[in-house]
């Protein structure tokens, strides 16, 4: 592995990924997600360690929508610990709101990698 890191590389790849969140997000108005803090369902079996649940910030191909905030209750996993065996509390939260918040962390990571750059 290099000793340099290539971060012209990562702020494309980041900047791309901004606009796929954003073409997720236009799309999942009135959708719901299940989310914690740091962590986003992605769908039974297709998280870490086979769980459903994954790190928020890695970007997927397909996040579960759910239609209805009801709909989107019966996928929390009460009993989800993290590395530290702390619980991860998650719950149903509106699919923009997810999105804003995914594109806001992003756009800031790609602010600071160009800063990096120059």
């Amino acid at each position: 592995m290099s000793k340099e890191f290539d971060f012209s590389e990562l702020a494309t790849k980041l900047a791309e990924n901004i606009i796929i969140l954003k073409r997720y997000r236009y799309n999942s108005v009135g959708k719901w997600i299940v989310a914690s803090k740091d962590h986003v369902f992605v769908g039974d079996g297709a998280g870490i360690n086979g769980s459903g649940f994954d790190v928020r910030g890695v970007l997927h191909s397909n996040y579960p929508e759910y239609a209805s905030f009801d709909e989107a209750l019966r996928h929390i996993n009460p009993y989800l610990i993290d590395g530290g065996g702390r619980p991860i509390n998650n719950k149903p939260m509106k699919a923009t709101t997810f999105y804003d918040e995914e594109i806001k962390v992003a756009e800031s990571c790609l602010a600071m990698i160009k800063n990096a750059i120059v």
